[in-house]
């Protein structure tokens, strides 16, 4: 199905409406105009091995709906909630690991944390001996998980970092060849990031479309005084 305002904008109510009224979660939290990006550069790209850092929603609902799959991994910081997401994977594909920070109280507050405190957490999947088709950097340290994911991701394959309205993880960017962001009035969280060292970013998505459609949220968003 092809984006459009009113289908993006009707199902960002609906979603808030199941969160807020009945409790029920089953997106991952993202926008659907955020959703829609990572889901057409998973249905182009048809990435077979993909690394996400922060288990979530994303780690159940993702995988379905990338053709091609053959691996998924997710790296969690937090105990009890690796526990849940965990506990409700039924997909063989989909692995999620464990990784507690290495100092600082970092379980029970929202603080981004430091290389320092995520150090482990940051470098793992580098001790596998792995490349990925696919990475999407949702966690904690991410500027760090960034620089990781430069060196973890195949010359041909994507990366998107989600929350990308927070401009400190722009600090020092590796030199991806190609890069497209989107961002919107919000600056606490929201936006996304998308880049890759050898493709580039309109192979595996229409940014032209998807900037029209940011554009237009814009527009409803200074229509209702959110900026």
């Amino acid at each position: 199905m092809t984006p459009t305002l009113t289908n993006q904008l009707y199902r960002d109510v609906r979603a808030k409406v199941r969160r807020e009224l009945f409790k029920r979660v089953d997106v991952p939290w993202m926008k659907a105009k955020e959703l829609d990006i990572v889901l057409e550069i998973l249905a182009r790209l048809r990435p077979a091995r993909c690394l996400e850092w922060g288990a979530g929603l994303s780690t159940l609902w993702f995988p379905p709906r990338t053709p091609g799959l053959t691996r998924w991994l997710s790296i969690e910081h937090h105990r009890e909630w690796y526990e849940t997401v965990a506990g409700r994977n039924t997909d063989p594909r989909v692995e999620v690991v464990h990784i507690p920070p290495d100092q600082g109280d970092y379980v029970t507050t929202r603080q981004e944390g430091t290389l320092e405190d995520f150090r482990t957490y940051v470098g793992y999947p580098e001790t596998l001996g792995e490349r990925f088709d696919f990475i999407l950097v949702d966690g904690r340290a991410r500027r760090f998980c960034l620089q990781a994911a430069f060196r973890l991701v195949e010359d041909g394959g994507v990366v998107v970092l989600h929350d990308a309205n927070r401009q400190g993880y722009f600090e020092d960017v590796p030199p991806f060849a190609h890069q497209e962001r989107f961002t919107d009035w919000k600056r606490r969280g929201g936006g996304i990031w998308v880049g890759s060292k050898g493709r580039p970013i309109p192979e595996v998505l229409d940014v032209a479309a998807h900037r029209h459609l940011w554009k237009a949220h814009h527009r409803v968003a200074r229509a209702l005084f959110l900026k």
